[in-house]
């Protein structure tokens, strides 16, 4: 073998890798627990982060092939009604977490260049009964999906594997819708790690073990935005030490082929290491062009709007209690048909209460909230109300900018203070607004 392997060599070298995991269960993450189905499922929820709730209803096989270093949907923030793409999906875990989340309304893309992986997860869509998902056998730097197509990107410790991980970020931005999101979970080096010897860099099982082809930290987040992602950051770190380094290149996957180590260099290979790997949360996002944000279409929001509403408001930390009772005064902001914002009223007499404007975070800095504020004003005075309220802790120079001044509590009807956002023991510290309609 030489020191150095091609473009095609790395992608056959993973192929061969794990097709060769399916049947024996190790892996590129710490320690695999596939010593039982419950073990892997107990590893899973211990060491990776993936929630008990999550995994019901996931076929035990997708549980025991999940090859892993993380958990991309536990801060993935997907939606009702989304359409998520997940790169690598070998035997498809996180799809089918991801096409519980996003529900019959939404869909799921699982890809994977590994035929046997793609063969794999199918049986497991077809035995979980998930009917929203669908697998697809391609390459991540040439992508068989739409342009803009996706409204969110995971990817569970498979990037690292590209030879070319820019043109991988390239094609999750071509494939995002404009304010689309990025989760993902992969390996990463610090960024003064010493750089390992060509022979180790170039191996095939190291290759496969998800350290040869780790890169830095900040290279890793500066090809994200080379690729035109914004927002990008690491919002969580699971530093890996010697002991941690040892078990997953102990698996099979290391260079010596397992624990034998016979010239030394897997010892080494695990001081130089140790606590200089991770597994890293990343997050992203695509850019929304101003002159699309400015088409955004503001509409009356209807039943089918309210999952993603709900969700929406849960993205913002605001309460969801009482939206669907008062669907018919709620106003919805769409790009392309898609909610990307929402707002509303209860009407208490003459009096109509603003509540739950929210943007996705995508989409904010180009004036929707005004809008979508402005737009329920108007709504108020359209169902007869002469005085609108709020209470906010969040937009009070936004509110003060369309004229609302602060007011005290008791000051208002009877009828408002009773209602649950003015009970709510949440909001005790947040300020009382109001302003006179005219029609």
């Amino acid at each position: 073998m030489t020191d150095k392997l091609s473009h095609d060599e790395i992608k056959d070298t993973v192929k061969r890798g794990y097709t060769e995991r399916l049947q024996t269960g190790s892996c590129c993450g710490p320690r695999p627990a596939a010593i039982s189905p419950e073990g892997r499922r107990r590893s899973l929820q211990d060491t990776l982060g993936y929630a008990p709730a999550q995994l019901e209803g996931v076929p035990a096989g997708a549980v025991a092939s999940s090859f892993g270093c993380g958990n991309p949907l536990a801060f993935a923030d997907a939606r009702p009604g989304d359409t998520v793409l997940d790169i690598g999906s070998g035997a498809g875990i996180d799809c089918l977490i991801a096409a519980q989340t996003v529900g019959t309304a939404g869909r799921v893309i699982g890809l994977d260049m590994t035929e046997a992986m793609i063969e794999r997860a199918r049986e497991h869509a077809r035995q979980a009964g998930a009917t929203n998902v669908e697998f697809r056998l391609g390459d991540a730097d040439a992508m068989p999906v739409d342009d803009a197509s996706v409204d969110l990107v995971v990817s569970n410790c498979v990037i690292n594997l590209a030879p070319d991980k820019e043109a991988v970020f390239r094609e999750v931005a071509r494939v995002l819708r404009p304010g689309g999101r990025v989760a993902i979970s992969d390996i990463v080096l610090s960024d003064d790690a010493a750089e390992l010897p060509a022979a180790l860099r170039h191996d095939p099982d190291l290759l496969v073990a998800c350290v040869a082809g780790a890169i830095g930290e900040s290279a890793y987040l500066d090809a994200m935005r080379r690729a035109g992602l914004t927002e990008v950051a690491v919002t969580e770190r699971m530093v890996y030490g010697e002991e941690t380094v040892r078990e997953f290149l102990s698996c099979g996957c290391g260079p010596t082929g397992g624990d034998q180590d016979p010239t030394g260099s897997l010892a080494k290979l695990r001081a130089t290491l140790g606590g200089k790997v991770w597994s890293a949360r990343v997050v992203g996002r695509k850019p929304v062009p101003p002159e699309l944000a400015r088409a955004i279409a503001i509409e009356s929001a209807g039943a089918a709007d309210l999952p993603a509403l709900l969700s929406l408001l849960r993205s913002a930390s605001l309460p969801e209690t009482g939206v669907e009772a008062h669907l018919e005064h709620f106003l919805v902001a769409r790009s392309a048909g898609r909610p990307v914002g929402c707002a509303g009223l209860e009407l208490h007499g003459d009096t109509a209460l603003l509540r739950s404007l929210a943007v996705d975070a995508g989409w904010r800095g180009f004036g929707l909230g005004r809008r979508l504020a402005e737009e329920v004003e108007r709504l108020a005075v359209a169902r007869g109300a002469g005085r609108a309220v709020l209470l906010t802790s969040t937009v009070r120079e936004l509110a003060a900018r369309l004229g609302f001044v602060e007011v005290e509590r008791a000051s208002l009807p009877a009828e408002v203070r009773g209602s649950w956002e003015f009970t709510s023991c949440a909001c005790d510290s947040a300020s009382c607004m109001a302003k006179e309609l005219k029609g």
